[in-house]
């Protein structure tokens, strides 16, 4: 895979002998670009850009019930948690500690909980199938998925916001959690738990579109009568312009691409001075 993948990358640049994922290709594109300049750089990015679409085909990448690993560990962490939330509920009984504190050190046990589970479950993807486990791969890649996305796979969904009224100040969240994850599927109180922060981000989504469309006509209606009379903004900020070219072959002329532009500096003629 790496020599494929070096056979694309210009020699100038030397072997990069690294796995290739989202961080990793910011840095590497940034070396080309330093060490060929832009032209070549954008051949480098054409062949990157066809050797992913190729490869993503032949691969066929895709993962099944079987790639999502649920760790080992999981009923112990999740049973020390209930120990815990028990404690805690017993000490408020016999009046040691106030319902506020209560409901924060719940909500804390089972945050923990979760954060080391998805922990263990991290490690245990990295090592399964020698790190090509399907689901993994798509994360590590940076191409889909997060981890808090894969903890509610394979681990547990957590901690959920409680139904709030419009204009309630901070969301607060529900203390019990759900200890289920996808693979091994909801119970019904888990599942309504659940449905709430789900139908609430589609509703949100539905209405922020709406108010970005609204606002984005208000701004035309504010600015249509506005006409530019000046020849020059007088920015110090330029944009550098060359011919297009092909190879050898000019595309687009200077002549065309500066056409009713103004220049940020005045330009000298080459002969006169």
């Amino acid at each position: 895979g790496r020599v494929i993948v070096n056979g694309i990358i210009p020699d100038e640049v030397g072997f990069f002998n690294d796995v290739i994922s989202k961080k990793t290709l910011r840095g590497l594109i940034s070396n080309v670009i330093k060490a060929v300049g832009m032209a070549k750089a954008c051949e480098f990015l054409d062949g990157i850009k066809n050797l992913g679409y190729r490869m993503a085909y032949v691969a066929g990448l895709s993962f099944n019930l079987g790639d999502i690993i649920i760790p080992p560990e999981k009923e112990a962490i999740v049973e020390r948690g209930r120990k815990e939330v028990e404690e805690i509920t017993n000490n408020y009984n016999m009046g040691f500690i106030t319902n506020k504190e209560r409901y924060n050190q719940v909500i804390d046990a089972w945050t923990h909980v979760n954060t080391d589970l998805g922990n263990i479950l991290m490690k245990e993807m990295t090592e399964a199938d020698q790190g090509f486990n399907a689901v993994y791969m798509m994360l590590d890649s940076g191409a889909r998925g997060s981890k808090d996305q894969i903890k509610q796979l394979s681990g547990m969904r957590g901690l959920m916001a409680k139904p709030q009224k419009a204009g309630a100040e901070g969301a607060q969240i529900i203390e019990n959690p759900i200890l289920s994850n996808f693979k091994e599927g909801m119970s019904v109180l888990e599942y309504f738990i659940a449905s709430h922060g789900a139908r609430k981000g589609l509703a949100d989504t539905a209405m922020k579109t709406a108010d970005a469309g609204y606002l984005t006509r208000r701004l035309v209606d504010v600015s249509h009568d506005v006409i530019i009379t000046e020849e020059d903004c007088g920015t110090l900020r330029g944009l550098v312009c060359t011919a297009l070219k092909n190879g050898d072959e000019i595309i687009s002329s200077l002549y065309e691409r500066i056409l009713g532009r103004v220049s940020v500096h005045d330009v000298i003629h080459p002969t006169t001075g």
